[in-house]
């Protein structure tokens, strides 16, 4: 339990830093399992955190409950705001979670702000513009870390008009706060390049931070001596193409599928599924529509068993539908990197998986809705072992040399130290 002493008081002699973030550890969405890594990674920086979050929706399944309102972690103070209660089930519980979770929050960023520097992400996706507002009364400053651009993410899919007034507006407040923050982290090229010609954020406002992996595959490609390959049954001389990690609204997973479908008849191959997702069930039934009886679908996996379950494949499949470059970059994307897979890329061109694709030479990048080029690729290369190893191969090595935990901490530690320069 975090004490109103210790809120008062702060971390003696080193700079505060108040993250806002709807979900944090326990809860196993990625944004958590990111922002606790690198946090929880940080612990000699000489930085105080504090995190303002709200209850965790998805928990391992060993995990007790309830999970306290606040509490210490590994010197990091969280607090826990709003509801409690599975949002995800449908638009009224959603409502009413960011409802409590804003009005709860707000009262404790802006008493835990004072005299400390506050970071938001962009979860909830009108953060930006909310702790701007904050800022306002609280007369702290703040920093942004973009993970996604709303509303033109939902703008490009059709889900909102350009023209509309909600959208409008929304551009409105989220230039006004990007032009106002202390520093912006973005985690691609394409999304700078977004801020920069979109919002006119200024060059030194932005900086550069990829995400990471910690689920370092070791640079082995021995898909078939993994724990999941074993317990799914896969023949000795089966191909296995992946995909794992979120099935959401940035996803085309149907076009996979159908893929899949296509090429069910081929005897070695093998589709593995991972994950979940508002788009999963609609997936699903069209998998067992067109007999796609060569996918395996598994739930998400604990972080005790990820390096195992991404090392079951020998390709791994990146999809981001048309039109989304700039507004989010795939995280799926350094995982895969760890562990040493070739990448099928399905994603705009000109995106940051496009672009890491084509500087590392470790996949073939296609567009979103290819199914004859994704069908074509999958052939050529389940019939070609070494080009495969050699993505693989080449895959871990940019990993390794650049996209472990310890590099985007090091950025992060400069960004919150105030030691970062501009990355135009």
């Amino acid at each position: 339990m975090v004490s109103d002493a210790q809120t008062d008081a702060g971390p003696d002699r080193r700079k505060r830093v108040v993250l806002v973030t709807q979900p944090y550890w326990p809860d196993i969405q990625s944004t958590s399992h990111l922002l606790t890594e690198l946090l929880e990674a940080m612990t000699d920086a000489p930085i105080g955190f504090t995190v303002v979050c709200g209850h965790p929706v998805m928990l391992p399944a060993e995990m007790p409950s309830p999970i306290p309102s606040q509490e210490e972690r590994k010197g990091i103070r969280i607090f826990r705001c709003g509801l409690r209660c599975d949002y995800k089930r449908n638009l009224l519980l959603r409502a009413l979670y960011m409802a409590s979770f804003v009005i709860s929050a707000s009262w404790r960023i802006v008493r835990e702000g004072r005299g400390a520097l506050v970071c938001t992400v962009t979860n909830p996706p009108f953060a930006p513009a909310w702790i701007r507002l904050l800022s306002r009364f609280g007369g702290f400053r703040y920093q942004i870390v973009c993970h996604d651009v709303f509303p033109d993410g939902l703008v490009s899919l059709g889900k909102l008009k350009a023209s509309g007034a909600i959208a409008g507006l929304w551009r409105w407040a989220n230039r006004r706060a990007l032009r106002g923050t202390d520093g912006i982290v973005v985690l691609g090229r394409d999304m700078r390049e977004l801020l920069r010609d979109r919002y006119g954020v200024g060059e030194e406002r932005l900086h550069l931070v990829p995400n990471w992996s910690i689920a370092d595959g070791g640079g082995r490609f021995e898909p078939g001596k993994t724990e999941t390959w074993r317990e799914q049954g896969f023949p000795e001389d089966a191909f296995v193409v992946q995909y794992s990690g979120n099935m959401g609204l940035w996803h085309d997973i149907d076009t996979l599928v159908r893929v899949a479908a296509a090429l069910k008849e081929h005897p070695r191959l093998r589709f593995l599924f991972i994950g979940g997702g508002m788009r999963q069930k609609r997936a699903r039934a069209l998998a067992d529509e067109l007999g796609a009886d060569n996918v395996v679908w598994l739930p998400f996996q604990s972080e005790e068993r990820l390096a195992d379950s991404l090392a079951c494949c020998h390709l791994a499949l990146v999809s981001q539908r048309e039109g989304l470059e700039g507004v989010a970059v795939p995280c799926k994307l350094y995982g895969i990197l760890a562990s040493g897979r070739g990448i099928l890329a399905m994603v705009p061109e000109g995106s940051e998986v496009a672009r890491v694709v084509a500087e590392e030479d470790c996949g073939v990048r296609l567009a979103p809705d290819d199914d004859e080029g994704l069908a074509s690729a999958i052939r050529w290369l389940a019939d070609d072992p070494a080009a495969v190893q050699g993505m693989g191969a080449r895959a871990y090595a940019a990993f390794d040399g650049k996209y472990r935990l310890a590099h985007a901490a090091a950025r992060y530690r400069e960004f919150w130290l105030g030691e970062m320069e501009g990355d135009g």
